[in-house]
């Protein structure tokens, strides 16, 4: 049994699997970091969103994640395992209030 992070792994894990389960919670650790305070939550907003946002006209999912990534948190990254990707279908907002 292997156990990192809390989670509990059933085999006993190589070398290199057990450096990709720590660059991966040092990466989520350093995000932790960048969405910790919120810019908004001065103002009393309290969403947090991951960085992420639309795929161009010809783009891959996995190119446009690397691109939103640098484009909102100014880290160059590449991607080895590519999950899959979330879709969110926002109504056209045409109104919105000023303060």
């Amino acid at each position: 049994m292997y156990c990192k992070g809390g989670v509990l792994y059933p085999v006993a894990l190589t070398n290199e699997q057990k450096k990709m389960i720590q660059m991966s919670s040092m990466l989520f650790q350093a995000l932790k970091v960048v969405f910790d305070k919120p810019q908004g939550q001065a103002r009393g907003y309290t969403n947090i969103f991951l960085p992420g946002g639309h795929i161009e006209f010809g783009e891959s999912a996995k190119d446009a994640l690397i691109r939103e990534i640098q484009e909102e948190l100014g880290i160059k990254c590449t991607v080895n395992n590519f999950l899959g990707l979330v879709e969110h279908k926002w109504e056209k907002m045409d109104n919105y209030i000023a303060r």
